[in-house]
């Protein structure tokens, strides 16, 4: 898939100037309700984006439709801290959207799947990632949380190495290959920043301020990425 519209690089450079705007005002001391409000509304803005950007080609389709099934999640996550009626019991709904896009991230990667060998060692990395999460998920979290924190942490690592693959694949062009990769990684850092949060049950309030954002800081560059690649016009290569 070979990239030639580089004019949608806007969509990532607006919405990384926008994770540093918020950046800088939770660090102000901006934070609260509103703030959770203005991060779901960027948030929601990426599918909504997509249904003009979007282009038709079957990987475009699938990268738009992650974003659509992360803003859901996001409803059952972070809805509940805008409108300050936290609920955990909403949390497994949220997980398991998340788990959902990150298999339709990983269809989208799976072009021209299983033509090179060194795929096998690719999977040594997110196999790793699986052991330590579900250790970590086994140890800690319990209820319903345990159910969808595994298929959370299975798909996720299923996504991390079909994005570890997709540059020796040949169906996405360099940029877009290396995009992916850093995507995915992004992703990575997000949701162990957000498990740790749910599980290790961080005490300090200064280091629960310091993961958030750093969560948010990769969270929402990560997601442009995806936006950006599905309002890329495309051909294959």
């Amino acid at each position: 898939m070979k990239r030639d519209d580089v004019r949608s690089f806007k969509i990532l450079i607006i919405y990384s100037l926008v994770a540093l705007i918020i950046l800088v005002l939770d660090v102000s001391g901006i934070s609260g309700r509103f703030l959770w409000g203005v991060r779901y509304a960027i948030m929601l803005s990426m599918p909504l984006y997509s249904l003009k950007a979007a282009n038709k080609g079957r990987e475009q389709r699938l990268l738009a439709a992650s974003l659509f099934l992360i803003a859901a999640g996001d409803f059952f996550l972070y809805v509940p801290l805008a409108s300050g009626n936290e609920n955990p019991k909403l949390y497994p709904w949220g997980i398991v959207l998340f788990s959902l896009a990150y298999l339709m991230l990983s269809t989208a990667y799976l072009r021209n799947a299983g033509k090179d060998k060194r795929e096998i060692l690719l999977a040594l990395m997110p196999m790793t990632i699986l052991a330590a999460g579900f250790y970590g998920v086994l140890s800690f979290a319990d209820g319903n949380l345990v159910i969808s924190s595994l298929l959370l942490i299975l798909s996720i690592s299923f996504m991390l190495w079909n994005a570890l693959c997709v540059p020796i694949r040949g169906w996405y062009d360099r940029t877009s290959s290396r995009l992916i990769v850093i995507s995915a990684f992004l992703m990575l850092a997000c949701d162990a920043g957000v498990g740790l949060g749910m599980m290790a049950g961080i005490s300090s309030e200064l280091l629960f301020d310091i993961g958030r954002n750093i969560v948010w800081s990769a969270y929402i560059p990560a997601w442009a990425i995806i936006l950006m690649l599905s309002s890329w016009r495309t051909m294959e290569r």
